[in-house]
């Protein structure tokens, strides 16, 4: 009958352990590196994501979501949402270049009438501060005047554009255009919309967005940029 008594130590187990006890240090070394690294992903994941969801589901790709999302949160703006309310409509223009200052302004009906509102995000004055510096101006404007933008937005073709084009643009700018008006919410977003833009059908709106962008007489889009590099 065959011993049932633990296998006594050998020559080469004495031999191996120290090879066994510094593969099993790296191994859980290499296993906290891991937790650690998903951990720093995690927070800045968090850090990265805005406070909160601007858009519906889906209707952007998750990186614009997250990078338009933290700019307007920086910018102090509201989530833009339809509703059963015949009298609300809201128009939202926002200009993010590569380098530069974001800009973006927002016409809205209110109660008492329309605001217009333009915020321009500055570099902070030390490069410890870790927010930019939102610039906002807010005025009044006309029923006439709002229902004039109205006006050129449906026949800039805005409603029946798609949330994306395939213009393989990689330098320059991205313009986000998002409106709601009663129970309709529709937004755009494209890169560098001025190149290119009659191919694109985007005339109109380009044409409105260089307007609105370029109101407070700074040139923030040029109508034609096929000519020059933003």
């Amino acid at each position: 009958m065959r011993s049932t008594r633990p296998r006594e130590p050998t020559g080469n187990d004495a031999r191996f352990a120290p090879v066994l006890r510094i593969a099993a240090f790296v191994l859980a070394a290499l296993v906290l590196g891991l937790l650690v690294l998903f951990g720093a992903v995690w927070l800045e994941s968090q850090r990265l994501k805005p406070p909160r969801d601007y858009f519906p589901e889906g209707a952007l790709e998750a990186a614009d979501e997250m990078r338009i999302g933290r700019l307007l949160a920086e910018m102090d703006e509201p989530v833009l949402a339809a509703s059963d309310d015949d009298g609300q409509f809201a128009l939202r223009m926002l200009y993010a270049p590569s380098w530069g200052d974001p800009v973006a302004v927002r016409y809205q009906a209110t109660r008492d009438g329309a605001l217009r509102r333009s915020v321009v995000l500055d570099d902070p004055a030390t490069d410890t501060a870790r927010q930019r510096i939102a610039v906002a101006r807010e005025t009044s404007v006309s029923s006439d005047e709002l229902q004039n933008l109205r006006h050129r937005l449906e026949q800039s073709g805005f409603w029946h554009l798609p949330p994306t084009d395939e213009a393989n643009i990689k330098d320059g700018y991205a313009l986000l255009v998002e409106a709601v008006d009663g129970d309709r919410h529709w937004l755009l977003t494209r890169s560098a919309p001025n190149s290119q833009s009659s191919e694109r059908g985007l005339d109109a709106l380009v044409g409105l967005m260089a307007d609105e962008l370029n109101r407070d007489d700074e040139t923030v889009l040029m109508r034609d940029a096929d000519d020059w590099s933003p």
